[in-house]
C-alpha cells in the first residue's frame, strides 16, 4: 500500500479530531504536575543535584 493511500484512508475528520484532542489534552492535573510547576507554567529547570526539587531547580 502506498504511503498516499494509506494516509488518505485516515483523514482527520471531525470525530477523529474530538477523539485525538481528547487523548492528547484531557489527561488530568495529576499527569501535568509531573513536569510543570506549581503554577502549571512550562520550566527549563537545571538539576544541578539529583536529590532537587522542581521548585529548587
Amino acid at each position: 500500500m502506498g504511503v498516499k493511500t494509506k494516509y488518505s484512508c485516515r483523514r482527520n475528520n471531525l470525530k477523529e479530531s474530538l477523539r485525538n484532542i481528547h487523548a492528547h489534552y484531557d489527561l488530568g492535573n495529576e499527569f501535568f504536575s509531573t513536569f510543570l510547576d506549581d503554577t502549571r507554567m512550562y520550566s527549563c529547570a537545571i538539576f544541578t543535584k539529583p536529590e532537587s526539587s522542581l521548585h529548587e531547580a
